[in-house]
């Protein structure tokens, strides 16, 4: 309302403004700011945590427990959760987020790698982080976790060839946009065992 003596700030929390009708907004004055980086720590702070879940299983095992089942298989030797140190993650795409969060991987003792076309490989090794083109990174991995924008030249692409190249032990972490990764042949892995599993935001 042009004629309140008020105005209210619209606050949305996401990387790029995907949801607003700039269009729109322009046609009627209202002011569209993005502010790039703003949740980066927040987004990287939460991959730890699905990292932690897909690794510990405990969204798996607590989803059972609601239901009344008692996983105990989950804790035997043959199955029982991996530890981090010395295990590889590999990111996909390293701008605000991965950058944010390679260090973090790094202290839980994870070998770190990436793929991210637009850099320079040497910005990569200046932070301890390795350069590796997009195929071997997928094979390597013991976790892939994706930090790319969404683009007409990546979308889906994380598909069938790309998850089969997994390690049948690897897990895949979205917390980028989901336009990234074809779901439908991620189902197929994950019903087929191709990879042991996947964290999506």
């Amino acid at each position: 309302d042009r004629g309140s003596a008020s105005l209210e700030a619209h606050r949305r929390c996401q990387g790029r403004p995907v949801s607003v009708n700039t269009k729109v907004a322009a046609e009627r004055g209202i002011k569209v700011v993005n502010l790039p980086g703003r949740n980066s720590r927040a987004v990287a702070e939460f991959t730890i945590g699905l990292i932690f879940s897909q690794m510990k299983k405990i969204a798996e095992c607590h989803a059972d427990m609601k239901r009344g089942v008692w996983r105990g298989d989950c804790y035997r030797f043959e199955n029982a959760p991996r530890e981090l140190p010395g295990l590889a993650a590999g990111l996909i795409g390293l701008g605000s987020v991965g950058k944010l969060l390679a260090p973090m991987l790094q202290c839980l003792g994870m070998s770190v790698s990436a793929f991210d076309p637009y850099l320079d490989p040497q910005s990569l090794r200046d932070i301890q982080v390795t350069p590796l083109d997009l195929d071997t990174r997928l094979a390597q991995s013991d976790i892939v976790s994706l930090h790319a924008r969404l683009t007409s030249e990546n979308f889906e692409m994380i598909g069938e060839k790309q998850l089969r190249m997994m390690k049948p032990s690897a897990h895949l972490i979205n917390t980028a946009r989901g336009g990234l990764v074809d779901h439908r042949a991620l189902y197929r892995a994950l019903k087929g065992g191709w990879i042991a599993g996947a964290a999506l935001d």
